[in-house]
């Protein structure tokens, strides 16, 4: 599922990943990056976690954004679990 993006930090045996900061050229002075921790081995929702955080840049410095990305969370947990499943079969 975060093939296409660069990865900071993976760790197989305690189930994180987390990729680098994330640019898109059509959004400037934002950036983001997606930390995922899988708590189960079970293939369920509750057993990942999708957390998407960004950042915007002003006045030189770069601020944690406050919008909550609830949805995109939830859909990139959906896809996480969609692609293990695949994988699976």
């Amino acid at each position: 599922t975060l093939n296409k993006y660069s990865i900071k930090n993976m760790d197989f045996d305690g189930g994180y990943i987390e990729t680098d900061w994330i640019y898109d050229e059509k959004v400037e002075n934002q950036r983001c990056l997606i930390k995922v921790l899988i708590t189960s081995p079970e293939l369920i929702s509750t057993g990942v976690q999708s957390n998407i955080v960004c950042e915007n840049f002003k006045n030189d410095k770069w601020y944690v954004n406050q919008d909550k990305l609830i949805e995109e969370e939830k859909l990139l947990t959906l896809q996480i679990l969609q692609n293990a499943v695949s994988a699976g079969e």
